[in-house]
């Protein structure tokens, strides 16, 4: 991964933690980590990520055809009940 990618990915997973979501375009997760398809490799990585910017709950993703946003589980329960 470029150092660059490195960069804007962490400030995604930062997103993530202190938000409890994040968007991530499926052109992004392509180009920065330079695959041909999305492995769960990739998302094994932004769950390891996740977790060493200090987040502890389980992470749900939501697909739709252009990109994916991964939430926190309990954001996604808060979100069902309203």
């Amino acid at each position: 991964m470029q150092k660059r990618h490195d960069a804007n990915l962490e400030n995604r997973i930062e997103e993530l933690y202190r938000v409890g979501f994040a968007k991530f375009y499926f052109w992004e997760l392509y180009l920065w980590y330079d695959a041909d398809r999305l492995s769960k490799n990739v998302f094994r990585d932004i769950d390891a990520r996740y977790r060493e910017a200090g987040g502890e709950s389980v992470l749900q993703q939501i697909e739709t055809r252009d990109f994916t946003i991964i939430l926190e589980a309990d954001e996604l329960s808060d979100v069902l009940v309203e």
